[in-house]
């Protein structure tokens, strides 16, 4: 509960610098630091916690990614790797991030079953 109303505060300081309307979390995530990806009409934008780095691109839906993970086990979100957001897939101890737009690998780290190629 005081992550969810941190992260609350997080956005709306966010939303308020960038001037941006009906600002929707889409996802927190955390490698190197705490990022936070959220969306606002038919963009997203990515930043971190200390509002140091950020960027945005065209909002793409996770939702086909979605139904093809999910079946193999995969919970499916949003994260940032190398400036850029990517689709996370995590299943125990097996990451994958996948370019959004491009569906390429950029990223992948432990478990070997089920590997996406």
């Amino acid at each position: 509960r005081v992550k969810e109303h941190e992260d609350k505060l997080f956005v709306e300081a966010f939303a308020t610098q960038m001037k941006l309307k009906d600002v929707e979390l889409l996802d927190r995530f955390v490698l190197d630091e705490v990022y936070y990806v959220v969306r606002s009409k038919d963009k997203m934008y990515w930043f971190n916690k200390d509002f140091s780095r950020y960027g945005q691109q065209d909002f793409i839906s996770k939702e086909g990614v979605l139904e093809e993970f999910d079946d193999l086990g995969y919970d499916v979100g949003y994260g940032v790797y190398d400036d850029q957001i990517v689709f996370t897939f995590e299943k125990s101890v097996h990451y994958v991030f996948l370019d959004v737009e491009t569906l390429e690998k950029v990223f992948e780290f432990g478990g070997s079953d089920n590997v996406v190629e």
